[in-house]
């Protein structure tokens, strides 16, 4: 029932994303992103660096993720479903639609632009409510339940790097809450 930290769910967020499949790969985005990631005190900047580099990540969300105030702070339920979107490829896709309607008794709670993350990750069975019909975005994941989701997706992870980093124009920042 711990919660899950933002650089614990990054960390394996690469991990699911290929990061120990694509060292070579890695090692270059590390490389491109030193500079950019000077700056935050953390020993997994490589794992950081591959989710910049295979563009699940932009560098503007680093202050948000990485900063010292925030870096081991409780990744929330909602921050997870963006994510985990963004990890599938599934960003495009979730974002087409600008309106959707959620089941949860606590829809207005869930931030505007997490909303179409949300009704990804629920209506592909990855996330679910909780048992009295919330969703409870601003909660803390826990690890349990973080367990769940990486068990989910694991097998539809379809990232295949590249030896240069992602600069896909169309990709938006992925803003943490909170």
């Amino acid at each position: 029932s711990k919660e899950i930290s933002k650089i614990e769910s990054l960390i394996l967020l690469s991990r699911v994303a290929g990061l120990n499949k694509y060292q070579t790969e890695a090692e270059k985005y590390l490389e491109t992103y030193s500079s950019t990631l000077a700056k935050y005190s953390t020993q997994y900047k490589k794992d950081v660096a591959y989710l910049l580099g295979v563009g699940v990540l932009k560098t503007s969300d680093l202050d948000n993720l990485l900063d010292s105030s925030k870096i081991n702070s409780a990744l929330s339920r909602e921050e997870m479903a963006v994510l985990v979107t963004k990890v599938l490829g599934k960003e495009s896709e979730a974002t087409k639609n600008s309106i959707v309607v959620l089941p949860f008794n606590d829809t207005s709670s869930i931030s505007a632009s997490a909303k179409p993350y949300v009704y990804y990750v629920y209506s592909q069975g990855i996330m679910a409510g909780m048992t009295d019909g919330s969703f409870s975005p601003k909660t803390a994941l826990t690890r349990a339940q973080a367990a769940s989701v990486f068990q989910r997706i694991y097998k539809k992870v379809d990232i295949k790097p590249s030896t240069t980093p992602s600069t896909n124009p169309n990709a938006t920042s992925f803003v943490m809450l909170g």
